[in-house]
């Protein structure tokens, strides 16, 4: 019944602000055509006039290529993986693009250093830990060894932290769990707080080192506890 009434309300807003008369037909794009101005940013009144506009076959500024110079406003969730610019016009339109940059733990790479393996067992010094998630890359060298009946961390050091367009803050490199036992891996993570310029978006990452009990090491990347 609420939502009847809004249209309503709406139909007979668009019979006072139309200078021109619509059919019943057209009534119904107008409101349409307004909400999805309104969803988009655009605030009530001057969606109204944006509506006349697009009623008269007129283009708005945001579908204009003379105004493609125009460069966004970004907000990034980086808990959603979600990278979203909004361009606003001189008429008062706006575009919104939104990109889905990937899912919240993503793979990571364990690549260099000094690789030795034998029948049962694997030794890697100076491994350089790394991984990338949208404008963030992350890494940390690390030593490490596994065995069919272990798994151990002996050493991490030099972190590096790149936020495109942004900054990081409360770093922290450590190694959580030095050995593996059945149940449990043992675990290197650097953690650490990245923020967007402009406060447009902030989470913590981890970027960790899995070294289970007899099984491959990897690397993972997430904004998860």
């Amino acid at each position: 019944m609420r939502r009847l009434l809004k249209v309503f309300v709406a139909i007979l807003m668009v019979l006072t602000l139309v200078p021109f008369s619509l059919s019943a037909e057209e009534t119904s794009d107008f409101v349409e055509i307004k909400q999805s101005l309104i969803e988009i940013g655009v605030d009530s009144k001057k969606a109204d006039e944006l509506t006349v506009k697009v009623m008269k076959g007129e283009l708005l500024d945001s579908m204009k290529n003379e105004y493609d110079y125009i460069l966004p406003t970004r907000t990034i969730d980086f808990e959603h993986g979600i990278i979203e610019d909004v361009y606003e016009y001189p008429d008062g339109s706006i575009k919104k693009v939104s990109l889905i940059i990937g899912p919240e733990v993503l793979t990571g790479t364990i690549t260099g250093g000094n690789y030795q393996s034998g029948s049962y067992y694997y030794s890697w010094k100076n491994a350089k830990v790394l991984a990338t998630w949208a404008v963030v890359t992350a890494s940390f060298y690390a030593t490490f060894e596994g065995t069919p009946t272990s798994g151990k961390i002996y050493d991490v050091w030099d972190e590096g932290i790149i936020v495109a367009g942004g900054t990081f803050s409360n770093e922290s490199l450590t190694i959580v769990r030095s050995e593996a036992t059945q149940s449990d891996e043992a675990l290197a993570q650097l953690k650490f707080t990245g923020s967007v310029a402009g406060g447009f978006g902030q989470a913590t990452f981890y970027l960790r080192l899995h070294v289970p009990y007899g099984a491959a090491p990897s690397a993972s990347f997430s904004v998860l506890n």
